[in-house]
């Protein structure tokens, strides 16, 4: 089953989103009435200039439009309930997690996030991370990040999962470098209700992926990987941490050109964050110039009506509204602690505890909550100058 994946452009995106605004506007009309909704809307309207970044087009795939695989498909309830939420005059909850479903993997990534449990802890239970799943959901998550190490080497444990969450209107992706999936592992997800792939992939020549990632063949392996889940009807997306020459703007288009025609619908960028090994040439911290470099980038990849993958990069968006980690999204790592994010080290409760509300109360009245080097050294710069 080859799902094509095409993009809404032009007059049609512009009547799809007339349309979604529609319908926005009639649900916060029936809620808060007439004259609050259109109170709510211009004030987000307006909170939104200078900082847009709706992408140019919108993806469509399989029976439904995306703007970005952290939310929900646009054309859906839960992404209207998203909406609905933002406006309602306090901040929202995270409507994404990210889940790791094991710490194991096949590769020694420098950049990798991934903090090594105890020897003796035990990966999280189906049971526990389909209880995990309905808790979550009943707080407003709305997307799940199936993350590791690598957790395609739990695919049997994934398709029990997924069999379990049915029905609740729910996302699911598989964040993974593509080790150990096969078509017929990648086919038995997505009948379980698999909606896509991230793939990790970080730079269009083999050499350079193998040496990153310290394994022979990584690059085919993800190459192959991405190939077979746009096969099976998977919605394919990367994963690229960007080593310093691909900010040179001939080699970022071309690598993200490369990726598209490998079937990537969206190709997700980071900077390289230091996790404790020493990183490679190349891959050192950015200054805050690469950062906005990359910015730009992205944003030139994206702001056209062209038939290239989306292409976001979070630190300058988050620079300029605040760091998202336990606002939008948050994570759960392979010992089961819920931190804000992969990058923190805060730990607000762990998920086998089983109160899963207490433990978001907990990590939203933090009165001073984490952040990362790079997203205050971004904050400063750009209170003083914006992009």
């Amino acid at each position: 089953m080859d799902l094509t994946t095409t993009f809404l452009t032009g007059p049609e995106r512009a009547w799809f989103l007339s349309r979604l605004g529609l319908r926005l506007f009639r649900r916060l009309g029936r809620e808060r009435g007439l004259a609050r909704a259109s109170s709510d809307l211009l004030r987000a309207a307006l909170g939104a200039r200078g900082m847009d970044q709706s992408p140019g087009r919108l993806v469509r795939h399989g029976g439904h439009v995306w703007a970005v695989p952290d939310l929900p498909p646009l054309d859906t309830g839960a992404f209207l309930d998203c909406l609905v939420s933002a406006l309602g005059g306090f901040e929202a909850g995270p409507v994404t997690a990210i889940l790791s479903l094991t710490a194991r993997c096949p590769h020694r990534c420098p950049y990798c996030y991934v903090r090594q449990p105890p020897a003796d802890t035990p990966e999280p239970s189906v049971a526990l991370l389909a209880r995990t799943v309905k808790d979550l959901a009943d707080l407003g998550v709305r997307t799940f990040h199936l993350s590791g190490g690598e957790p395609a080497l739990r695919s049997g444990d994934i398709a029990e999962l997924l069999t379990q969450c049915r029905g609740r209107d729910l996302r699911f992706w598989l964040l993974t470098t593509g080790a150990g999936l096969t078509p017929e592992r990648l086919r038995t997800l997505a009948a379980a209700g698999l909606d896509g792939v991230m793939i990790g992939l970080d730079h269009e020549d083999p050499a350079v992926t193998d040496g990153i990632k310290g394994t022979a063949n990584a690059h085919a392996t993800a190459l192959r990987a991405l190939g077979d889940a746009r096969r099976v009807g998977l919605l394919a997306a990367v994963n690229a941490v960007i080593s310093r020459p691909l900010l040179e703007q001939a080699a970022f288009f071309r690598f993200i050109d490369a990726l598209g025609g490998h079937g990537a619908a969206f190709v997700n960028c980071y900077a390289p964050r230091p996790q404790g090994a020493e990183l490679p040439p190349g891959l050192e911290p950015f200054t805050v110039e690469e950062h906005l470099r990359l910015h730009r980038l992205a944003r030139r990849m994206s702001v056209g009506a062209g038939r290239g993958p989306l292409v976001y990069t979070p630190d300058v968006w988050e620079a300029l509204r605040g760091c998202q980690g336990g606002r939008s999204f948050l994570y759960v790592d392979p010992a089961g602690d819920v931190r804000r994010c992969p990058f923190l080290s805060q730990s607000y409760g762990r998920i086998q505890d089983g109160d899963l509300a207490a433990i978001l109360a907990r990590l939203r009245a933090d009165p001073d909550p984490e952040t990362c080097a790079g997203h205050r050294l971004l904050s400063a710069a750009l209170r003083r100058e914006r992009p």
